[in-house]
């Protein structure tokens, strides 16, 4: 038996590997314009699966402080 995984944010339900792929590559790239290039999606589209992610984890994992993108340790 297959369940349908997705993380359910307002309006949107997203697919998990999607979604932790975007963060990866966020936190590799150190950039959401650098990620969303590498999936061939949107700024838009990557921030809005980081934050759904973020949301489901309880809080930001991600410092967005210009021009550095660092990982947030927080448990």
């Amino acid at each position: 038996r297959y369940e349908l995984l997705v993380f359910h944010i307002g309006l949107y339900a997203m697919d998990r590997l999607t979604t932790i792929d975007a963060f990866v590559r966020v936190a590799d790239l150190g950039s959401f314009s650098a990620a969303a290039k590498a999936m061939r999606s949107t700024q838009s589209n990557v921030s809005k699966h980081v934050a759904a992610l973020e949301a489901y984890l309880g809080g930001r994992r991600l410092e967005r402080k210009e021009p550095l993108l660092t990982i947030n340790g927080q448990s």
